[in-house]
């Protein structure tokens, strides 16, 4: 992967060769997990592109590494982060980790992207009891923009119980945020 993206160039036979690698990798990575891990870290190093396959096929060992990688300064790392971050990944490996991203989501020197990700991964796979503890996170928060990153994770898990939050945002008058 000379490039960082298949789109980077002009030349088609270079696109096709960019994504038939691209390809080849996501394939390793869910047949040979374990094995091939190394080998997409590596690729992420070259192209942060890869990086959703990191997201994707290994969340649980990627997740404490957004941070790091949002904040390094490094070339490519916030790009990594945030794709990494946007990656779907499965509904157990949210359950698994909710207790990190809720402590990310938390954190308001966390970056802005990496945040916004995880309140939807957190939304979507709440439980109807755990709907609960992110509108009281909510109604804690210091600031508006703090309590939409909540917010959003309230909305988009779907629930009923979201229902009253909602009607209090539709009663606000309305600000630009």
């Amino acid at each position: 992967m000379k490039t960082k993206e298949g789109s980077e160039t002009g030349m088609l036979s270079e696109r096709n060769s960019w994504w038939t690698q691209y390809e080849a990798l996501s394939v390793l990575a869910q047949w040979e997990n374990e094995k091939s891990q190394a080998l997409v870290e590596a690729k992420a190093q070259e192209s942060p592109r890869v990086a959703e396959l990191l997201g994707r096929y290994y969340w649980k060992r990627t997740l404490p590494r957004l941070r790091e990688w949002s904040t390094s300064g490094k070339l490519g790392d916030a790009e990594r982060a945030a794709v990494a971050a946007a990656a779907p990944i499965e509904v157990a490996d949210a359950r698994d980790t909710r207790d990190q991203m809720i402590a990310i989501l938390g954190d308001s020197k966390a970056d802005t992207e990496i945040r916004r990700q995880l309140a939807l991964k957190i939304g979507l796979s709440s439980s109807q009891d755990e709907i609960e503890e992110l509108i009281v996170k909510h109604d804690a928060a210091p600031n508006d923009a703090e309590r939409l990153y909540w917010a959003t994770a309230v909305f988009v898990s779907r629930s009923p119980k979201a229902v009253p939050l909602l009607v209090r945002y539709a009663q606000r008058p309305p600000t630009p945020s």
